[in-house]
């Protein structure tokens, strides 16, 4: 950690707030992730609430979108994607808020009134964004009804007219002034608008059907897909009887084909011929409205494209199709009889009201538009939806009225219209997919919850919806199966983040901003758990301990309740402690071997002078040991964030070393390890546990068989990245006899005890918690083998142990249930230690 990170870091890296892949997809970017977790929690209503934030038609979405978002889903890699839209529709269906509740109680008035025109789901969108923004909304539709293709071309069995009607409905709560029956061009023209309105939304989609522009397609009988359905559904005389008991052939691949198909199945065709001219898996329609179509008795053939209708006293009899081939060559001709021929191979504009001339039309008369901004080259003049799209998807049009909206109002507002989109628009990230694919292999399959239908003999009588969505138990259980693809590792893992934030990049906002107290930087426990777990390496204990290091330059650090802290590194910093001994045979041992200085700390010292007495001693019988040094690493002013006299503390370890002359320094305590290892690189350092492992060692350390235990090792945090120093720590304990359980947060995943940053002196009830969930981690007696550590779990009740008592002290049992050691107790302890050391011979 000796290399700190700042606010710029964070907000670059970090990968908390990534969108997942689906909400990529999603052209409206609705918080999918979130709207699932709220369904598997049985929460519909707050399922609802945020699909809303950015979707006010989750009803109609829900059933009839052709759901991008599933086909990023992470979980279809492992088995089958999330029903995303099933689950859309079901936060409506059970919801119990009705949408007033979470409009605004009052919205903003502004001055302008801008016109828009088409009621379809481009229009709808963009007259809801510009209303809720507080200007005056008018909104033309030359139907009887709003809704454009939701319900002049989409049948009710896939899209029930009472959901539309019930959601479109939010337009007039709000105010939106809705003229139906209002064709433009017929009823009002362009010039009008201009004049009357600060800006006008041209939104008319494409309305029309392409027509086969072969021989015979001006027969009667034959029909364009869109103009069929607008027909069909909405009860024309006629169409019913074009329809009865004849042979009926539907052109096309996409989705107006396929509803134009099973349109004629439930006016009793008597037989109906969907035609495409590429492969089925090729074709547009959704797979699963294909299959159902099948199911409903319509019969599909491909490879084929349309040469000639054939036609009798100007009504239809046959049309010839020949094989499609991308070179054009001529194939078999192949004659099928028909009735009835419906077209469903594309849409196209109807712009017969542009009987003027327009800034906005090419010398070609083609539409000219900026297809970021919406605008066109007449002043106040936007376009959206399928004029500029072609034909799109529901979602992609509601998306296109969202992004005329916006910039709408920056027109209106003055704020001119950038080259670039600032819609809110991501792009799936390579770290963020890299996480989410390593994770994938660790997922249990589960395949998805099927959605039954309407039997088929019983749907095609009529147009009853054919899928009634999930019940609210089956929604539950598929929204369980969602994988919740995001990166708050850390957030999930540290007590901290949860305390303070969502997330890191809210941390780093907050912090910038200063919106925290003082006391926030310094309740981190500096673990680096969250390094550990971050895919990016981010550490926010950096981040942090820098702040704290900028707030004691600044006068504002450390806090009051550090006064303890520094009571304590003032003790170990006089002559009450500090000590440095030497072997007086030292000379005679330097033969170029390594030799050895000990180095206890002040944890281990104020905790037991007699285990650090014995501990010396012992190293003295394995290794070659200089002396011994009494001294404080400098760990609590590093944390408190007193730069200054940390590093006046390791320079005096330093000093030390070299009056000692010794090649190594073995420390007993992990903290100690960690923070000379990565901040004094010119000491060479082991630990007291590296060298009592190694197998010499081992069979000189007493073994007694009178009292082997289980128990579970806490790995101090400051050996997180010390696989070596964990392994021998288990070593010795197997060699002593005892079992070892792990426990589920250990060695490199291991959590704080709760005193690791000095919490402690900050905010006390946070710390307790923090014990208190690290003890909550098993149910056995615990070894630690840092003092601090042990002294922290008792401070709760936790039974635990120093592995040193283990090894040197006969009645460690008694040690399991100690009270800690009070402050004064540890100075008293460590002044004790260094009058025991000067009393004994040093061999």
């Amino acid at each position: 950690m000796d290399q700190l990170i700042n606010y710029e870091e964070v907000l670059t890296k970090c990968l908390s707030e990534t969108m997942p892949p689906c909400q990529v997809s999603c052209p409206l970017q609705v918080d999918t992730r979130e709207y699932v977790q709220y369904i598997s929690q049985g929460n519909f209503n707050a399922s609802y609430a945020k699909i809303w934030e950015k979707l006010p038609f989750p009803g109609i979405l829900g059933r009839i979108c052709l759901h991008p978002c599933e086909t990023q889903c992470r979980r279809g890699a492992k088995d089958e994607a999330v029903a995303l839209c099933a689950l859309k529709r079901s936060s409506a269906d059970y919801t119990e808020y009705q949408f007033e509740k979470l409009l605004p109680r009052e919205l903003p008035e502004k001055k302008e009134k801008i016109a828009i025109v088409g009621g379809g789901p481009a229009g709808l969108m963009a007259a809801y964004d510009l209303r809720l923004a507080g200007y005056k909304v008018v909104l033309y539709e030359a139907a009887e009804m709003l809704g454009g293709m939701l319900t002049q071309a989409i049948p009710p069995y896939r899209l029930p007219r009472d959901i539309v009607i019930g959601e479109l409905n939010v337009l007039h709560q709000i105010g939106v002034t809705i003229l139906t029956n209002s064709r433009l061009g017929k009823d009002f023209q362009l010039s009008e608008l201009l004049g009357k309105f600060s800006a006008v939304l041209l939104a008319t989609g494409l309305p029309g059907s392409k027509k086969l522009t072969i021989e015979g397609d001006n027969l009667i009988g034959v029909l364009g897909g869109l103009d069929f359905l607008r027909l069909a559904l909405n009860g024309e005389a006629g169409i019913p009887e074009l329809i009865r008991d004849r042979h009926v052939v539907v052109v096309g691949g996409g989705n107006v084909a396929v509803d134009a198909a099973r349109t004629a199945i439930r006016l009793k065709a008597r037989d109906v011929l969907l035609v495409y001219r590429r492969t089925k898996a090729e074709m547009r329609a959704l797979p699963s409205e294909v299959n159902e179509a099948l199911e409903e008795g319509v019969n599909l053939k491909t490879g084929l494209m349309p040469r000639r209708i054939i036609g009798k006293k100007g009504r239809v009899t046959g049309i010839e199709f020949v094989p499609f081939k991308a070179t054009g060559e001529a194939g078999m001709v192949e004659l099928l009889p028909t009735d009835c021929i419906i077209s469903a191979i594309g849409q196209v504009a109807e712009l017969d009201f542009l009987n003027e001339e327009f800034a906005f039309l090419a010398p070609e008369g083609q539409l000219e538009f900026d297809s970021v901004t919406c605008t066109t080259k007449q002043q106040g003049l936007f376009l959206a939806g399928d004029l500029i799209l072609g034909a799109s998807t529901v979602v992609e049009a509601m998306a296109s009225g969202r992004r005329a909206a916006l910039y709408i109002d920056r027109y209106l507002q003055g704020q001119g219209l950038p080259s670039t989109s600032t819609l809110e628009e991501s792009s799936l990230d390579e770290s963020f997919l890299n996480l989410l694919n390593n994770n994938i292999s660790q997922v249990e399959v589960k395949p998805r919850k099927v959605l039954s239908n309407v039997a088929p003999e019983l749907r095609i009588n009529n147009f009853t919806e054919v899928n009634p969505g999930y019940n609210r138990e089956d929604a539950i259980e598929e929204a369980g199966r969602c994988l919740q693809c995001e990166c708050r590792f850390c957030v999930k893992e540290c007590e901290f983040l949860q305390e303070i934030c969502a997330s890191p990049l809210e941390l780093v906002r907050k912090l910038a901003q200063g919106e925290y107290p003082p006391e926030v930087p310094y309740l981190c426990n500096i673990c680096e758990l969250c390094v550990k777990v971050c895919p990016q390496d981010l550490d926010i204990g950096a981040l942090l301990l820098g702040l704290r290091q900028q707030m004691v330059e600044r006068g504002e650090g450390p806090l009051p309740g550090h006064a303890f802290v520094d009571r304590d590194q003032d003790h170990v910093n006089s002559e009450a402690f500090l000590l440095t001994m030497s072997n007086p045979e030292r000379n005679k041992v330097k033969d170029g071997n390594e030799t050895y200085a000990f180095f206890p700390g002040c944890s281990l010292s104020g905790y037991s002078p007699e285990l650090t007495l014995k501990a010396f001693q012992h190293l003295k019988n394995i290794v070659s040991c200089d002396g011994i040094i009494l001294h404080c690493c400098g760990a609590p002013n590093l944390l408190i964030g007193r730069r200054a006299k940390f590093d006046s503390m390791l320079a005096g370890i330093c000093t030390q070393m070299e009056k000692l002359e010794s090649t190594t320094l073995v420390v007993a305590c992990p903290d100690c390890y960690h923070t000379i290892k990565n901040h004094a690189s010119n000491i060479k350092i082991t630990t007291l546990y590296h060298l009592l492992a190694e197998k010499d060692s081992l069979r000189k350390l007493s073994i007694r068989n009178d009292d082997r235990r289980t128990f579970t090792i806490h790995d101090s945090c400051k050996a997180r990245w010390e696989c070596d120093l964990q392994d021998a720590i288990r070593k010795i304990l197997h060699h002593l006899g005892h079992n070892i359980v792990e426990m589920p947060y250990s060695r490199e995943m291991t959590r704080c005890c709760g005193n690791g940053g000095m919490v402690p002196y900050t905010d006390l009830d946070f710390f307790i918690r923090l014990v208190e969930r690290r003890l909550a981690d098993t149910n056995n007696d615990i070894v630690t083998y840092c003092a601090a550590c042990r002294e922290t779990l008792s401070s709760q009740g936790g039974s635990a142990v120093h592995i040193l008592d283990l090894i040197f002290n006969q009645a460690w049992g008694d040690v399991l249930r100690a009270e800690p050691k009070t402050g004064r107790e540890r100075r008293e302890n460590q002044t004790r230690l260094r009058e025991m050391l000067q009393a004994v011979d040093y061999k």
